[in-house]
């Protein structure tokens, strides 16, 4: 293993860590909100998002009475999530309804984006080479 790379890593993510969090923008006031949203910032980090991920989301969504803006944020967080599992129609639509709710958050706007460049991305086949004669 290379202690002096694992190192470098380790500080610059510390490094990182406050402009990370500070750009996910965690407004969550709930104790489900707030597992939200520390699991999607793992799976963000670590590449993907679980059933129990999106459950925390589901709940805080459902259970927790959330300020406009907190719900929003927490739509975010949720569209991560389903972002990274790959389920794009259902990360676009938490995108949306992010910005709902707060339709100025540029935060929701550039997920959106990004998601439905994505989509664009996948449904556009990949040109056929035609055989040369």
């Amino acid at each position: 293993m290379n202690t002096p790379g694992l190192l470098s890593f380790l500080a610059l993510a510390l490094a990182a860590a406050p402009a990370f969090a500070q750009s996910m923008q965690v407004l969550s006031s709930g104790e489900e909100a707030r597992r939200c949203s520390d699991a999607v910032q793992m799976a963000s980090t670590i590449g993907g998002a679980s059933r129990t991920d999106l459950e925390d989301c589901n709940r805080a969504l459902v259970t927790v009475v959330l300020r406009q803006r907190d719900r929003a944020a927490t739509l975010v967080n949720r569209g991560m999530a389903w972002k990274a599992r790959g389920e794009l129609v259902r990360a676009e639509q938490d995108y949306r309804d992010a910005l709902l709710i707060a339709p100025e958050w540029a935060l929701a706007t550039s997920r959106l984006e990004r998601v439905l460049a994505k989509r664009k991305a996948a449904a556009t086949p990949e040109p056929v080479a035609t055989p040369k004669a």
